[in-house]
């Protein structure tokens, strides 16, 4: 169980603390500056299933299943294999890296470093 506990984990941080604060204005600002990274990740994050995982995460629950873990929030469950969460996370996290990155290592300044 302790697999099961570490992707939670992995994906609360990625999905549920990204779209709160500095890091999810960064996403959104480069987004509308037209930044392919930042297009492809608001796209993602937007998803229909993505979204209803962060949800699940958020305000629902989850449990192991035959697949791997499945969340449930106000629309029913969404089942997801132990790879895909894996992947899901580890890229988003990386984004999040290059975020602070750009920033210069301080995104608790509201992106200011991070200007136009």
């Amino acid at each position: 169980m302790s697999i099961a506990g570490s992707l939670v984990l992995r994906l609360y941080v990625a999905l549920v603390y990204m779209r709160e604060g500095v890091l999810n204005d960064l996403v959104n600002q480069g987004a509308r500056s037209r930044r392919p990274c930042c297009v492809v990740v608001r796209s993602l994050l937007n998803c229909e299933s993505v979204r209803r995982l962060r949800n699940a995460l958020a305000h629902g629950t989850f449990s192991s299943c035959v697949a791997g873990l499945a969340f449930r929030d106000s629309r029913g469950r969404v089942p997801a294999t132990p790879g895909f969460l894996s992947l899901l996370s580890t890229q988003l996290m990386l984004v999040q890296l290059q975020a602070v990155a750009a920033c210069g290592g301080r995104p608790d300044e509201g992106g200011a470093a991070c200007g136009p």
